[in-house]
């Protein structure tokens, strides 16, 4: 979660990159394209990060969600020899969430191309539905289910002999694999 102070007469919109690299953006979403295989899919309004936002910037015509969601855009280090150096790209989402004041990562995909449209185009699609009172998905506490499960496992593999866990763990392997497939 990226956290912003209040500040006077606005809302901070994020700011990831901790260089000062003029290759940087946010844009604010209106509508995402289903289809979306480039940039040009995701429709919205230009900020420079961290830029002070009122609450009619942040929803700047009826096309705009209530719950604002952004895309950030950053070119990300330099890496590789002299002479053939790359950087890549970096994009995340973000929705903005009133009670806390920040901006809550929905998700981020690292690219040298227009590959990361594809990866981040179900996310935007989902959240600027959600932001418009869509149906929110309800998902269970997975890691708290998951970690329940391996605290089971623990105690019972404790009182096992070493042979005999990986007997277990074997026997067990091929009953998550079956349940992977049905």
């Amino acid at each position: 979660m990226h956290t912003d102070v209040v500040t006077r007469g606005g809302v901070s919109l994020p700011c990831s990159s901790a260089r000062s690299c003029r290759e940087k953006f946010i844009k604010l979403l209106s509508h995402v394209d289903p289809d979306a295989e480039h940039g040009f899919g995701f429709e919205g309004k230009f900020y420079r990060p961290g830029a002070t936002l009122t609450d009619a910037e942040l929803r700047p015509t009826l096309e705009y969600p209530q719950t604002p969601v952004a895309l950030e855009y950053m070119r990300g280090p330099a890496y590789g020899i002299p002479g053939h150096r790359r950087c890549d790209s970096i994009y995340i989402l973000w929705r903005y969430d009133a009670a806390t004041n920040g901006w809550r990562e929905l998700g981020r995909a690292v690219s040298h191309s227009w590959d990361w449209a594809v990866v981040m185009r179900p996310l935007a699609v989902r959240a600027l539905r959600e932001a418009r009172g869509g149906q929110l998905e309800i998902v269970p506490d997975l890691p708290a289910i998951a970690g329940r499960i391996a605290l089971y496992l623990d105690n019972e593999l404790r009182r096992l002999e070493a042979p005999h866990r990986h007997k277990v763990l074997a026997v067990l392997h091929d009953q998550f694999a079956a349940r992977l497939c049905a």
